[in-house]
């Protein structure tokens, strides 16, 4: 059985049934999100680039560039460093219930003007100290092994609890194969994943 929109030969009993392989950037947890978010405050070089990276779903190398420049009518649409795709991310626009605390955030720690990140000296951040500040303020708040690519796969996770379809999720995310996608949800809890789907994308129970 095809996946009803894919072109790509993968059928829904393929889609689930991805081989396991090897994950150098683990999901963030619930509890990981929150502990972090705990430790370091609205206002803090990491809480920001934490909140940027987490709503988006980006890449270091696209968080380290979009901005408000690239946000229309409330939605941001750019086009990715590394595969050409593009993404599209609500910023303003309105959101499901049980995604407004997360905008909320967003929109809370993101630099008010051009970049979503700079630093306190008004300056964008490397690719490289991007990362590097998300990892290492990860290991200041207590939380071990987590990544700047892993807020991408929780975000993915997040959406997938909530009965998004893997194409919607990739649209979110910029993903165009539905490998990756199941990649990326591999950890979303199966259980959250039926009950938003039994109340139609709201809030596991």
């Amino acid at each position: 059985m095809a996946v009803p929109g894919q072109d790509i030969g993968t059928t829904v009993d393929e889609f689930f049934q991805q081989p396991a392989v090897a994950n150098p950037h683990p999901t963030w947890s619930k509890e990981e999100i929150a502990q972090f978010r705990a430790f370091w405050p609205i206002g803090s070089g990491a809480r920001q680039a934490f909140e940027v990276i987490y709503w988006t779903g980006t890449r270091c190398v696209d968080a380290a560039k979009i901005g408000w420049d690239s946000v229309n009518n409330g939605i941001l649409e750019f086009t990715q460093e590394k595969t050409g795709g593009v993404a599209v991310v609500p910023v303003t626009a309105p959101v499901p219930q049980y995604l407004e605390a997360d905008q909320r955030l967003f929109l809370q720690a993101a630099n008010a003007q051009r970049l979503f990140i700079m630093s306190k000296h008004g300056k964008g951040r490397t690719v490289k100290a991007l990362s590097q500040l998300v990892a290492n303020a990860a290991r200041e708040a207590g939380i071990l092994g987590r990544t700047a690519h892993g807020l991408r796969k929780a975000r993915a996770v997040f959406l997938a609890e909530h009965s998004w379809t893997p194409n919607e999720i990739g649209a979110w995310t910029g993903h165009e194969s539905l490998t990756e996608i199941a990649h990326y949800t591999r950890g979303a809890n199966k259980k959250a994943m039926i009950m938003g789907k039994q109340v139609g994308k709201s809030e596991p129970q």
